[in-house]
């Protein structure tokens, strides 16, 4: 039987491989000609438990990190005013030097952006999204002592802040500096979540000699300012923590969860918005933390309230929200809870959007949510915002 996973593991990995590798072909050869680059490095670092484990003291990683994108030289407003991203998509493999977490493999999308600019170097940051696939996670029998990883399939976070020096007109050196988190936001336990700690030094090649940046914004003196009113149906699903006692009990079973959110966002600048709201949400799990004179299903919903902040890069907006309860059935949960995800903007409007957020107390994750949503009312402010700089440093 164990013959037939692995070979069935094999198979998945080959497939996974198969698609990377055309997605980047078709990608390159699209566009080769519009400044993409191919990214190779070395990758090293540590794992950084959530708590004192004796079995993963001293657990490190290497590995190795690829990318294929696109650089941006300021054909759209948002990229000047982002100071001239770039964006693709990045391969991972990484080997653990301890079994029990062995070894994984992630795509991911990633995004960076310009700190700091001159001809010859660059600090950047990263954000990437994506999916880990693990080649040993839990298993009740063969991997009992990892609990931090409890499926196969897993999302995966990526931040990174890096030193960018140009050796040529196609080629820079790069030195990273990285965290990442892997977690299945409670789809199947146990899911501790893998944190690392690690740094890369990396080689970047431009197929093309590297696009001169557009310069068109000096001042923006007719934005104004934009107000928005929005609402989104967000589902979902999450095992039980309080299910989880290896090896006596183990339950199967996913609970539904789902969000209703209503909320006001005011944005001041191209670049970013701001907004408060609330949040009607369903957590069916939450029945099993409720004494006995309380089991009961209204009693799994609860009310939140919340402060965002909002990053704008075109139609793509990273989220991210803080809040707390003003109602609830039962405090077995923490006060505050964090929000952290996307949305994108689908429709030529912009008032349609899609997305994904995983809801936390603590940095610890409650569930993941899938939402759809719609900006029902939008205005401007009558009188022009003050003048907006833009600065190429």
């Amino acid at each position: 039987m164990s013959k037939v996973r692995f070979s069935m593991r094999k198979k998945k990995y080959f497939y996974f491989l198969l698609l990377l590798f055309g997605m980047m072909k078709f990608g390159v050869a699209q566009e080769m000609k519009n400044n993409w680059f191919f990214d190779v490095g070395g990758r090293g670092g540590t794992f950084v438990t959530n708590f004192t484990d004796e079995n993963f003291i001293n657990t490190g990683v290497f590995g190795v990190d690829v990318r294929v994108g696109k650089q941006t030289f300021g054909k759209k407003e948002w990229e000047q005013w982002h100071r001239f991203p770039s964006y693709g998509l990045l391969f991972r493999y990484g080997k653990f030097t301890n079994s029990r977490l062995d070894q994984k493999m992630g795509l991911l999308f990633f995004l960076n952006g310009n700190i700091a600019n001159r001809s010859w170097f660059s600090l950047k940051y990263e954000l990437a999204a994506g999916l880990a696939f693990w080649f040993n996670p839990f298993h009740l029998i063969t991997n009992p002592d990892n609990l931090y990883i409890g499926s196969v399939v897993t999302c995966h976070i990526n931040l990174a802040i890096s030193a960018n020096f140009e050796v040529s007109k196609n080629l820079d050196l790069i030195l990273r500096g990285i965290f990442s988190h892997s977690s299945n936001g409670l789809l199947k336990m146990p899911n501790l979540g893998v944190n690392m700690a690690s740094g890369d030094l990396a080689l970047r090649y431009y197929f093309k000699n590297k696009v001169k940046q557009i310069i068109t914004i000096d001042t923006i003196n007719s934005f104004s300012p934009v107000n928005t009113f929005l609402f989104y149906y967000a589902p979902g699903a999450c095992k039980s923590r309080k299910l989880f006692n290896p090896p006596d009990q183990i339950s199967q079973e996913l609970f539904f969860t789902s969000t209703l959110q209503f909320a006001y966002y005011r944005q001041p600048h191209p670049l970013f918005r701001y907004g408060a709201g609330l949040d009607l949400m369903y957590n069916s799990e939450i029945i099993y933390h409720l004494p006995d004179e309380l089991k009961r299903k209204s009693n799994c919903i609860s009310l939140g309230a919340f402060a965002s902040f909002e990053i704008i890069y075109g139609r793509l907006i990273i989220n991210m929200e803080l809040g707390s309860y003003p109602y609830r059935a039962y405090p077995f949960n923490m006060l505050i809870y964090e929000r952290f995800g996307f949305k994108f903007l689908c429709d030529k409007q912009k008032k349609i959007f899609f997305g994904a957020a995983l809801k936390a107390h603590a940095a610890r994750a409650e569930f993941i949510e899938w939402i759809v949503g719609y900006q029902f009312i939008s205005w401007k402010d009558k009188k022009f915002a003050r003048k907006i700089h833009f600065s190429h440093f």
